[in-house]
């Protein structure tokens, strides 16, 4: 699937700004996903500044981005079903380290 991007008529493309909310999927792959299509069409019907980025994380890099994700102040995150038990374990030591 092309990226949002290239799929939406120039008109309908979101603006984004500084005070843009960030949500997303995680994942390996995310590529195919429709999630970005329908979250950002749903988040701009709502007037919403929000936008839904997917995120390609491999489990090697899983911990690197749930932290990054966190310093970021991504509001939410859809997780793949094959990365939820590596990312709960992630959240896990991530709550202990406070």
């Amino acid at each position: 699937m092309r990226y949002l991007e290239e799929t939406l008529h120039p008109k309908d493309r979101q603006h984004i700004t500084g005070k843009t909310v960030i949500c997303g999927l995680i994942g390996d792959p995310v590529e195919h996903s429709m999630s970005p299509l329908i979250q950002n069409t749903a988040f701009k019907t709502l007037n919403l500044d929000y936008v839904y980025v997917p995120f390609r994380v491999t489990k090697e890099t899983l911990p690197k981005a749930v932290y990054g994700m966190r310093a970021l102040s991504i509001r939410g995150l859809n997780v793949r079903f094959r990365t939820k038990y590596r990312f709960y374990r992630c959240l896990i030591r991530l709550t202990k380290k406070r």
